[in-house]
């Protein structure tokens, strides 16, 4: 009934607002006030008062300013209520109302408003006004406000206020409007937003700011437009990309691109991928076949045919072969010697300059319908495709500038424009390389940085400094993470969670039919994309620091937090979630582990939940605002954002003691479980059921389980939870996880009166002791059962003999204490270096010690021997080296031996010829420490005794192919175990 009253109450507001924009043409002898483009109307019709902009029309509407006197409440809008004009100057507009209080409304040049009330008594007076902006008008933390972010991210999923929030943006007018009061302002959201303010007599009631142009002006975006929604891109796409992870990319001159690789890749993505995804890009990147258009649109014709859209890479302003400068030297960009201009053009153009080509003139009819709108069509029309990645946009920019025939700025935009007039609004434009703001009023997106496969992770680095563009002006791509079938599932989670929770295009580059499971899962639960919003509308020039996203996701049944806690760090970390730098709306909260599935207990907002994190790593919570008086929904673990995306209806119904809740769960994957988690807050889950697909309790009471296998995409359900009277006692999470030597007390939950309990244990390295006064227990790890590196487990088991025990396990995990790599403070170098690998961030010798195991040194092509050497700048004392071979194609290494010794180390610093000598011993020499035949993943070496040394190579003898390390790890003598 009270959410049926606020529906009925907005629509009378909204049809207010519109008789009121009416009124307020018809009746000219309203009071007014105006400054510049700015005009103030107290509408007589409504009473209520009303901003408008001479440009952009409406900005706030049913203004309304009260106060409460004892039981009576009195406001401006009451037609009761005589009013006075005081005063109407130019700026100020000053309104007595009924004798008891008086408005005070300045202008202050075009773009600030300030209301302050009058009034002798005590107490407070109130604002409410509405902002019937457009409907993309988001919450937003402007630039100005930055120091107030406590450095965490924040999104929104759906229409979704702040706690104190200040300022709204409208992206289509490029407005935002800012708020402050001398007591308390802040916006909400109902229908509309919604401003509200209270402040004391004589006090700043509320100030309006507004800030027209905040992108172009404020935040330096020249060309800011909207981010322009088409077709089936309506949100960030998400591609398969055949860049870093395609057998063959650095094979030149023989193409990559070919049907033997791609097609089983293809059908791989479209099985494994599609069904979660929704929508998916197969995106052909550089190096396939110009010249064979029939080859290329069979490609095409494939992919469509396996339900994904077709994308290629291209670079058109360097698409004309380079013999074309001698006969049309017209139809290019050129020096002041007459000379063309030379910059990037990528792989696919059979040339032999191949990397580097002159650049066509735009400006020149000839030159784009020959070469640069021709070539686009073809791609477009005989080839079809439909997503296009424009590569080298930056290195043009710089090409163009440097001409005297290009026009700078202007020529290459209209390049940008010609190329969109060829494809139509609806085909996806790309940009690449660097940031080209240039174009960011004509494409759908670009990369917002570099190649990223040679970073060790890119949500920090990228993600998170450019997200402020994000789906508000194009769609900021960070770029692929890349080699995803050689690396850890930690990475994989800290750049899919990121990429998907803020809302960015959702890049897999890799050999798709290698994915582990255990990656592919990571991907499934972090697919599809969804439509998140930025709030914190800046560049941000610290990222490492930002490392809590908060997803904020409203439904009409509800609202909660998505949280991720990143680790950017290569190193295994204790890290916590800090409640407080989130912006909750609940004094208390449930929080719940999606990666993991489980419970981890109730918290008050102020604090903080402890996480041991391995390198490069990201943690996915649920937080759930608490409710005591029925059943709370914790969790679903079809998709991270836990109900976001997949339950599309959902309503709680009280029939006598009993609570039904039913819903609609949508995309959903043909027979894979789909689960829901519940408080039950003393119900007991009686029944549920199912339209689709065989369903099972799993779990009725404390947290209670339920799961469906759908037969379908779709399913409909219904949920029975009984009052449960019983004595109960319960843990009160269902995981733990704590550092070595901490005491940790664990509150249980008894309801419905006193109960004997006991806690067991299977293992006697858990020292446990029991509270029964207070209902809670503390417990102890033994710190010698704790492994470097690695997480010791044991479960608990709650018993009563006089009360129901609901929740009665307990996982404890504790992680053993960081073990020291020191390979990465060495120099490596290595025999040979297969040198496509070596430019583009592979094969080089430091891929071996830059701690990442999706790098790695590749000896030089038809090498069967080699060796890979680190060299420190000081002697260094180990026992224990960890080799994991590069296993791309299997293990080839067959013969093998280590050597360690002393040799000079020296390098040459940046901008100088001659290398410094940082350490010279009285004599080089290197002795064999250890041999062997064949290494494969992980291979440990633990030395007889303690070796010092500076130097320490890798020889390997004999191998059946071109072999290669991932990576080597190389611990202190005091860290073997």
């Amino acid at each position: 009934m009270k959410r049926a009253i606020q529906v009925l109450t907005a629509l009378i507001i909204i049809l207010f607002a519109n008789v009121s924009n009416v009124k307020s043409q018809e009746i000219t002898d309203n009071p007014s006030i105006s400054d510049h483009r700015l005009k103030l109307v107290f509408n007589e019709g409504t009473r209520t008062y009303e901003l408008y902009d001479a440009a952009d029309g409406l900005i706030l509407s049913a203004g309304m300013i009260s106060y409460t006197n004892g039981h009576d409440s009195i406001s401006t809008n009451d037609p009761d209520i005589s009013r006075t004009i005081q005063n109407a100057t130019e700026n100020k507009l000053v309104i007595g109302f009924n004798n008891s209080f008086k408005v005070v409304a300045e202008l202050q040049g075009d773009s600030v408003l300030i209301f302050k009330a009058v009034g002798e008594f005590p107490g407070e007076f109130f604002m409410n006004a509405r902002a019937p902006l457009s409907d993309r008008t988001m919450a937003a933390m402007l630039i100005n406000e930055k120091t107030n972010d406590r450095q965490t991210l924040i999104q929104s999923l759906g229409k979704t206020e702040i706690p104190g929030q200040k300022s709204i943006f409208d992206p289509l007018k490029d407005l935002a409007v800012q708020i402050e009061s001398e007591g308390k302002a802040a916006w909400d959201y109902f229908y509309q937003w919604q401003l509200k303010a209270s402040a004391k007599s004589g006090e700043n009631l509320c100030t309006i700011k507004l800030i027209r142009h905040y992108y172009r002006d404020d935040l330096g975006i020249t060309y800011y437009a909207p981010v322009k929604k088409r077709s089936y891109f309506e949100k960030a796409p998400a591609l398969a990309m055949t860049w870093v992870g395609i057998e063959g990319k650095y094979n030149r001159p023989d193409f990559a691109q070919r049907k033997e690789w791609l097609y089983p890749n293809i059908d791989w993505v479209s099985k494994n991928l599609l069904p979660y995804a929704g929508e998916m890009v197969f995106q052909l990147d550089d190096n396939y076949p110009i010249d064979d258009p029939k080859y290329m649109r069979d490609i095409s014709d494939y992919i469509r045919s396996k339900g994904l859209i077709p994308g290629i890479w291209m670079a058109p302003f360097g698409v004309a072969p380079y013999k074309e400068t001698e006969t049309h030297p017209e139809w290019f960009i050129h020096k002041a010697d007459g000379s063309p201009v030379i910059t990037f053009s990528g792989l696919s153009y059979d040339d032999v300059r191949h990397y580097n080509s002159a650049v066509l003139n735009v400006n020149n009819k000839e030159a784009v319908e020959h070469w640069f709108a021709g070539f686009v069509r073809q791609i477009s029309e005989t080839w079809n495709y439909d997503y296009f990645k424009i590569d080298g946009i930056p290195a043009v920019l710089s090409a163009y500038k440097r001409s005297v025939d290009g026009e700078g700025v202007d020529g290459v935009r209209r390049g940008l424009h010609i190329i969109r007039s060829v494809l139509g609004p609806d085909k996806y434009i790309n940009t690449s390389w660097g940031i080209p703001l240039e174009g960011i009023d004509i494409v759908n997106g670009s990369r917002v940085g570099g190649d990223t496969e040679q970073e060790d992770q890119v949500i920090s680095r990228v993600a998170v400094k450019q997200n402020y563009l994000n789906n508000v002006a194009w769609y900021s791509d960070p770029d692929g993470a890349a080699n995803m079938y050689a690396s850890t599932v930690s990475r994989a989670r800290l750049n899919f969670l990121g990429r998907s929770l803020l809302g960015q295009p959702y890049v897999t580059d890799d050999h798709w039919t290698k994915v582990p499971d255990k990656i592919l899962e990571v991907w499934q639960k972090t697919l599809p994309t969804i439509e998140s919003i930025p709030a914190n509308l800046y560049k941000i020039n610290d990222p490492e620091k930002y490392d809590h996203f908060d997803l904020k996701i409203t439904k009409p049944w509800g609202s909660w937090d998505v949280v991720a806690l990143n680790n950017y760090a290569k190193e295994d970390l204790r890290k916590s979630l800090d409640l407080r730098r989130l912006a909750l709306t609940s004094d208390q909260v449930y929080v719940f582990d999606f990666w993991n599935q489980k419970y981890l207990g109730k918290f008050s907002r102020n604090d903080t939940i402890e996480r041991n994190m391995k390198a490069i790593d990201a943690h996915c919570f649920n937080i759930v605002p608490v409710r005591t008086d029925r059943p709370v929904l914790l969790s679903t673990n079809r998709h991270y954002t836990q109900g976001g995306i997949d339950i599309e209806k959902m309503s709680y119904t009280k029939k006598g003691s009993e609570w039904i809740i039913q819903g609609e769960s949508g995309k959903l994957i043909c027979q894979k479980p789909y689960e829901m988690t519940f408080q039950t807050n003393g119900y007991t889950l009686e029944m549920a059921s199912a339209s689709d697909g065989i369903t099972t309790i799993l779990s009725r009471n404390g947290i209670a389980k339920v799961r469906i296998i759908p037969e379908q995409t779709k399913t409909v359900w219904l949920l029975s939870f009984k009052p449960d009277d019983n004595t109960s006692v319960s843990f009160g999470s269902e995981l733990v996880q704590t550092a070595p030597g901490k005491t940790v007390e664990i509150p249980l939950n008894l309801i419905h009166g006193p109960a004997h309990w006991k806690i067991r244990k299977n293992d006697r390295n858990i020292k446990i002791k029991e509270n029964h006064r207070e209902s809670s227990f503390s417990f102890e790890i033994n710190p010698d059962v704790l492994e470097p590196e690695q997480t010791w487990s044991t479960w608990l088991t709650l018993e009563s003999k006089d009360a129901n025990v609901y929740t009665d396990s307990l996982l404890v995990e504790v992680q053993g204490p960081d073990r020291i790599n020191i390979a990465p403070e060495a120099k490596a170098s290595a025999s040979s270096i297969y040198f496509w690998g070596d430019q583009n961030g592979y094969g080089r010798p430091d891929g071996v010690n830059d701690g990442l195991s999706f790098k790695a040194w590749e000896a030089a092509e038809g090498d069967t021997s080699g060796w890979v050497e680190l060299i420190w700048k000081k002697p260094v004392t180990f026992q224990r080296i960890v080799i994991d071979e590069w296993m791309e194609s299997g293990g080839h290494i067959r013969s093998w031996y280590l050597e360690a010794g002393y040799k000079t180390c020296q390098y040459t610093p940046r901008r100088q010829t001659k290398p410094v000598i940082v350490y010279k011993p009285d004599k080089e020499f290197m002795n064999i420490i250890s041999e062997g035949k064949t290494i494969g993943r992980n291979f440990v070496i633990i030395l007889d005794k303690p070796v010092t040394a500076n130097a320490l190579r890798l020889y390997i003898n004999k191998a059946s192919k071109r072999p290669g390390i991932w990576e080597i790890e190389v611990n202190p003598a005091d860290q073997t175990k």
